[in-house]
């Protein structure tokens, strides 16, 4: 630093680059967090809890992006900001009660977010290499809260705006995942549940051939024997599709539709070859009439016009109708 005087006043100056340097530093914690100005890593929770204040305070969308590579917890992070956002205002009313108490509160909106979760993994994570619960599809959940400009007051901090509604949008499932998986990989949670439950009247509702000893499905790739934990999990995942209204017969239609998934991938192909020129490819024919006849059970179906349905194709020619 410089000093100078100027009548009688004793005057500090900073060259230009120290003083750019210290307003850096005052901007750098202005806008950090109470955790880095503590030295602490960011935490989940404050990061919940600062986007729910800028919207409940400052009238402001707010925006939480959760990335990183398999594995880093991406998929239990949302799990914790949805609970947190979801139930904030339970919390809020009642003080005294802690994390390990929360539970799922009655208010339906609250339940359909929180219980969205249980689906999601079941019909769209799997095992892989790097992670035993991959969450295989991107996901946009938009939490939309009642906030009103008369909520927003300071002065009106004793009442926080109630979650609202909520709207979730997936991109790029790997579907391919369901035909097939690389070693040591599964297919989709929900179809090792739905084989591994342990309600054998259910298995018989939905389809008989389910509570056969032997039942097998192609695509299903097995890593370890883990039945009780699949069965568990097929528990959680019946009751959050109950909270969605999936029961009776539309939960039937539901598990019957995974049923013929399981069984579509039982069917064997071969080519039929041709008695006049062996040498030329033949038709493609179903060779397992068993497998096909199981397929038939389930969707009611002929035989025949699920073997034409896949093994023909329809080809449009120009203006042809």
């Amino acid at each position: 630093e410089t000093r100078n005087w100027y009548a009688n006043l004793l005057v500090f100056s900073t060259p230009p680059e120290e003083e750019k340097e210290r307003e850096e530093e005052e901007e750098e914690h202005l806008f950090s967090s109470d955790y880095e100005k503590l030295g602490h890593d960011p935490h989940v929770y404050e990061t919940s809890c600062l986007a729910y204040k800028g919207m409940w305070q400052d009238g402001q969308h707010q925006t939480i992006l959760v990335t990183g590579e398999s594995g880093a917890g991406k998929t239990e992070t949302v799990k914790i900001v949805m609970t947190h956002l979801a139930t904030i205002q339970q919390q809020q009313q009642q003080p005294d009660t802690t994390e390990t108490e929360t539970t799922i509160p009655d208010n339906d909106i609250m339940k359909r977010v929180l219980q969205s979760n249980p689906i999601l993994e079941a019909f769209g994570n799997a095992q892989t290499l790097r992670n035993d619960n991959s969450s295989r599809f991107g996901k946009l959940t938009e939490l939309q809260f009642d906030w009103s400009p008369s909520s927003s007051q300071r002065s009106s901090i004793s009442s926080p705006p109630p979650l609202a509604g909520s709207i979730c949008t997936t991109y790029l499932l790997e579907k391919s995942r369901v035909v097939g998986q690389s070693k040591g990989e599964r297919n989709y949670h929900v179809f090792y549940q739905l084989v591994s439950c342990d309600n054998r009247e259910l298995k018989e509702w939905v389809w008989k051939e389910l509570i056969q000893e032997d039942v097998s499905f192609a695509c299903l790739n097995y890593t370890s024997n883990n039945k009780e934990e699949f069965a568990q999990e097929w528990t959680q995942t019946l009751e959050a599709l109950e909270v969605f209204g999936f029961t009776g017969e539309s939960l039937r239609t539901l598990l019957r539709a995974l049923c013929c998934v399981l069984q579509l991938s039982n069917i064997q192909f071969d080519e039929e070859a041709l008695p006049d020129n062996p040498e030329l490819e033949g038709p493609t024919v179903i060779t397992s009439r068993d497998e096909l006849n199981k397929l038939e059970d389930i969707l009611g179906i002929d035989p025949l016009f699920l073997q034409e349905a896949m093994t023909k194709r329809n080809m449009k020619v120009g203006m042809d109708v």
